[in-house]
């Protein structure tokens, strides 16, 4: 059921699926410039021992965007005050993608929060590779061809229905284009690109989580890096994790069975310690 609830002058647009049976409820936080109808393909899943919640955050899918400059800490304060609001002290489970996991990590310590998932997420060495592909203009194309490059970097080895959906996909960025450069330049310049930041600001959200998580990444990613995720399991030898193999940064939509399979799991652990 699409809802939707104001928080800090922003209305902010959320899904939640009924739960008459009392599920464990799932709530997923999307990644940069993205949106909540990202996780559709696990909500299309039908065998699952979860319900799904997911918000728009300011200044993506149809929430507003009002506050300036558009920060990880503001997004942050909303997903906290979201959960206050929506949950009340009713329990929770976490699933961040990509740039969600920054939200997450700060609400880490919120009471109600049981499990947290984190996939392909950013992390303190985001875009520290050398020679590697991400940048800002990956992130924030400004022309035709580097918005086909963004798009087609999300995916391994891209199949026909999505190569079908590039001049689609293409149009649709290059009518929003200026309007993301305003909301977004300053976030990828002096936070997720900014290295100082990633080590003084969140490299100790990693370290020092107050609860375990689960760690998600792919071999393929070109947005966030198997050897980004070497150096977070070298840092944080104890984390569990799951590696996905022949799968892009695009996770739910190259691999929706296998997610649902690793939240299932997940899941159902906490269910049995009941």
């Amino acid at each position: 059921m699409s809802k939707k609830i104001n928080i800090f002058n922003e209305t902010i647009h959320y899904f939640e699926e009924e739960n008459t049976d009392n599920k464990p409820i799932v709530l997923f936080v999307h990644g940069f410039g993205d949106k909540s109808r990202t996780i559709l393909p696990i909500k299309a899943i039908k065998k699952r021992n979860y319900v799904i919640c997911a918000l728009d955050m300011p200044g993506c899918g149809f929430s507003t965007s009002n506050h300036r400059p558009v920060t990880l800490e503001y997004y942050a304060s909303v997903l906290r005050e979201f959960i206050l609001k929506v949950f009340h002290n009713k329990k929770i489970n976490l699933l961040s993608h990509s740039l969600g996991s920054f939200a997450c990590l700060k609400n880490l310590n919120m009471e109600n929060v049981n499990n947290y998932i984190m996939l392909t997420p950013f992390n303190y060495n985001t875009g520290q590779l050398e020679n590697g592909d991400l940048n800002i203009n990956l992130l924030l194309p400004k022309n035709e061809s580097q918005a086909k490059k963004s798009f087609l970097s999300l995916f391994y080895k891209p199949n026909k229905s999505i190569l079908k959906s590039i001049d689609k996909v293409i149009e649709s960025h290059m009518l929003k284009s200026k309007d993301n450069i305003e909301k977004f330049s300053y976030m990828i310049e002096n936070q997720i690109l900014n290295k100082k930041y990633l080590e003084d600001v969140v490299k100790p959200l990693y370290l020092n989580a107050v609860k375990p998580f689960h760690l998600v990444f792919t071999k393929e990613d070109k947005f966030v890096t198997e050897w980004e995720m070497k150096i977070l399991l070298k840092d944080m030898p104890n984390i569990s994790y799951s590696i996905i193999k022949e799968c892009g940064h695009a996770v739910f939509a190259q691999k929706p069975e296998e997610i649902n399979k690793i939240i299932m799991n997940i899941i159902g652990n906490e269910i049995n310690k009941e």
